[in-house]
């Protein structure tokens, strides 16, 4: 089945470099960015899927070397109530791993 939403398009402002902009919600919306790309690529008939590979990657890279270093850290204790902050330490946890498989 082809991605569920079109193509996502940011504002010049939507940037890392931003002061007053949410880095988590830019880096979330970035990261579907990419994955829409990878479906494109995935579903393309096309016979230069390597080099799209490398484009893919590259942006992963570029997108995961936007956050800081601390963002990357594991936490060492989940929160074990149904909270906001124990629901984004899992999403960043799933985030990772993805990134990590799809970057390496």
């Amino acid at each position: 089945m082809p991605p569920g939403s079109e193509s996502v398009t940011f504002r010049p402002e939507e940037n890392f470099q931003n002061p007053v902009i949410d880095k988590n919600v830019l880096f979330s919306r970035k990261l579907v960015e990419i994955s829409d790309l990878i479906s494109k690529r995935n579903e393309s008939k096309d016979f230069t899927t390597y080099a799209t590979t490398q484009s893919i990657d590259e942006k992963l890279d570029n997108l995961a070397n936007a956050m800081p270093e601390t963002w990357w850290a594991i936490p060492g204790v989940i929160a074990p109530s149904r909270t906001a902050e124990a629901a984004m330490q899992v999403d960043y946890l799933f985030v990772q791993i993805w990134v990590s498989l799809t970057g390496d």
